[in-house]
């Protein structure tokens, strides 16, 4: 579990550092915002302007027509995710917090076994 968090946080950080920034608009949401639709315009590798709509997912608090600045893959403009910490980072967080979670328990359940049961 925290292999996976430290992988995908070593992945996210490269893609911040390679993204591209460009504003966007939400023009639809799902399930009380929590799935927005947001256009933008993004300069894919030839250099053109193209129109990209992309679902970003688990996010909140956003509404149709609110401006936002993403972060977009110059190689491919649907690669793209809205520039707010918890967006770029939650899955590595809830990862992170999962895994530690789970080692305390083993250890907290190890060291009461073998304190109450010594051999």
């Amino acid at each position: 579990m925290l292999i996976l968090s430290v992988a995908s946080i070593i992945s996210t950080r490269r893609f911040v550092n390679e993204a591209f920034s460009a504003r966007g608009t939400i023009v639809k949401t799902w399930y009380g915002g929590l799935y927005p639709t947001i256009r933008f315009t993004a300069i894919n590798s030839d250099g053109e302007a193209q129109e990209v709509e992309y679902l970003q997912i688990l996010t909140y608090g956003y509404r149709v027509g609110d401006q936002i600045e993403i972060l977009y893959s110059g190689k491919n403009p649907q690669e793209a995710c809205i520039k707010r910490f918890g967006t770029l980072y939650g899955f590595q967080i809830f990862t992170t917090l999962l895994g530690l979670g789970i080692i305390i328990f083993f250890c907290l359940k190890f060291f009461y076994c073998t304190r109450n049961h010594p051999d």
